[in-house]
This record gives structure tokens, C-alpha cells and sequence, in this order.
């Protein structure tokens, strides 16, 4: 049986938090799929480049995380 290798680069941040909807997302595309937006604009959000997207307000969680989304 072949293996192959998963494409792309590997997650390496903290996880991010919806601030609206108090959910805590491992990746940035898993909280784009949960609202129905941009992995990068999310990104943007959690960065500080941009205030919002969709509605809503994305920050990088600090704390133990205890919901997966």
C-alpha cells in the first residue's frame, strides 16, 4: 500500500478563537468552514490586520483548549 504525504505546509500557531460565537478553531480553513468564510481573511482578523470578517471577530486563544471546531 503507498502512502502519501499530506500537501502543504503544517499548522504551526496558536489555536484561534471566535470572540461572537466562543469557539475555538485548531486551523484557520476549520473556522472558515464553520462560518462560511476565508481561511485568509480569518487570518487577517486574528492578525490585527483587518477588524472583522463576516460579522465576526477572530482572536488567538490563550488558555487550554476545550472546544475543537
Amino acid at each position: 500500500m503507498k502512502t502519501t504525504k499530506k500537501r502543504g505546509r503544517p499548522s504551526n500557531h496558536r489555536p484561534i478563537l471566535c470572540v461572537e460565537n466562543n469557539k475555538v478553531y485548531s486551523t484557520y480553513t476549520a473556522a472558515a468552514k464553520d462560518v462560511g468564510g476565508f481561511a485568509s481573511k480569518i487570518y487577517l482578523v486574528a492578525n490585527g490586520v483587518q477588524s472583522h470578517h463576516h460579522g465576526l471577530h477572530f482572536e488567538f486563544f490563550e488558555g487550554e483548549e476545550t472546544t475543537k471546531g
